[in-house]
């Protein structure tokens, strides 16, 4: 998966791959790991720490551009799924079998959260510096208003798997998951409606690129499209069949679709 910040770009994957990229130096550098499990999210924080999650309860850490170690923070095997931080304090680590996993020191120090939930969580976002909402199995959405301290259930209309979640603003976002689900919210997150599904094919990604376009991708060449944010959606006629499984936007707004074994191929304008 692609990560970007201000400070550089991040590519992680399988076996313990962490690739990052100097803006000032224009160059890739792989950094050392010294782990073999797949890794699936990172956070970039403000003073350069980075956290990354994978597989078998994986949890890496350092600062931009210098190895990075491994920390122990569960007794038992989780895949970790997101991680993402509401400040420089506060983190959330969320996986397999409901794991909640919560920071109030930067990452060092990570406690368990118990919210009514035993369905796996998949991905996480923060709409301000208090609220959050998280998404995974069985059409399970969590929210926060307390800096993830506890959450509760929201009914979001499907019993799919729900794969990513993504906010315009604070109030209109999105969620997209298994059998062609979208979701869609206008009050924050509180009530969420299901749209009228355009593809049945799993859709493992959305995301707001601007006001004026979203985009989903899924598998087996699924694009889709929105120009009223998110509202109703077409679909782009595939030009290849992987499983796209995220959406990379580059500084100089090109899109590039990522999909299985390492493809990535732009979106060119007039195809969205």
């Amino acid at each position: 998966g692609y990560f970007g910040s201000n400070i550089s770009e991040f590519i992680i994957g399988d076996s313990g791959l962490v690739l990052s990229f100097d803006k000032g130096e224009d160059s890739w550098m792989r950094q050392k790991s010294m782990i073999s499990s797949n890794l699936n999210a990172l956070s970039v924080l403000q003073n350069r720490d980075i956290f990354v999650v994978g597989e078998n309860s994986s949890l890496l850490t350092g600062n931009f551009k210098n190895d990075l170690k491994s920390l122990s923070i569960v007794d038992d095997n989780y895949s970790f799924y997101d991680i993402d931080f509401f400040n420089q304090s506060t983190g959330i680590i969320i996986g397999s079998n409901g794991l909640i996993l919560r920071s109030l020191d930067g990452g060092k120090v990570w406690n368990r959260i118990y919210a009514n939930n035993s369905n796996t969580l998949f991905d996480l976002n923060f709409l301000n510096s208090s609220r959050g909402l998280a998404v995974g199995m069985e059409g399970t959405i969590l929210e926060t208003n307390d800096l993830g301290e506890t959450w509760k259930n929201i009914e979001g209309e499907t019993d799919k798997y729900l794969k990513s979640i993504s906010f315009y603003n604070n109030e209109i976002g999105l969620i997209v998951g298994g059998g062609g689900t979208i979701l869609r919210t206008d009050d924050g997150g509180t009530d969420w409606q299901k749209l009228e599904s355009v593809s049945d094919n799993a859709l493992n990604k959305v995301m707001f690129i601007n006001r004026e376009l979203a985009l989903i991708v899924g598998n087996l060449g699924t694009v889709l499209t929105s120009k009223d944010l998110g509202e109703s959606w077409k679909i782009v006629e595939p030009k290849y069949f992987n499983n796209w499984n995220d959406i990379l936007v580059k500084s100089n707004n090109r899109i590039y679709l990522i999909g299985d074994n390492g493809t990535l191929v732009e979106l060119i304008e007039g195809e969205n």
